[in-house]
């Protein structure tokens, strides 16, 4: 479990400056993000997922990461896609996602012998073409 508590407990244990969390939601989700005081992190958002821009060369121009964790549910994963969506429109900053895509990637082969899942994978696809 992730709590903000413990993630700034850990910052100054390993001797890391910058921190964000979000907290865990019961046994599920959460998320941390750690940074280096060299590295310029400016906060964006902050929900089920982190939003920051980052300078880590001062001659370079800035980029944005969003850091996600997935909807642990499968009928509300669409919830991650659209905010996704909606993030992509707020910047033209250079953009990578990251986060736990397991739970979608991991059983793909499983689910499509099994006849299952097809249409999360309609879904997930659709989203891509969005972004």
């Amino acid at each position: 479990m992730i709590s903000k508590s413990r993630v700034k407990n850990l910052r100054w244990r390993l001797g890391i400056k910058g921190c964000l969390a979000v907290d865990s939601r019961g046994k599920r989700g959460g998320i941390a993000l750690f940074w280096d005081e060299s590295i310029q992190v400016n906060l964006n958002s902050i929900e089920c997922y982190i939003d920051v821009s980052i300078v880590d060369d001062l001659n370079a121009a800035p980029w944005r990461a969003t850091f996600i964790y997935g909807e642990p549910h499968i009928a509300d994963r669409h919830r991650m896609w659209e905010i996704l969506q909606r993030l992509k429109t707020r910047s033209q900053e250079s953009w990578v996602v990251i986060g736990d895509f397991n739970g979608l990637c991991g059983n793909m082969s499983i689910s499509l012998k099994l006849n299952k899942g097809k249409g999360k994978w309609r879904s997930f696809g659709k989203f891509l073409t969005l972004l």
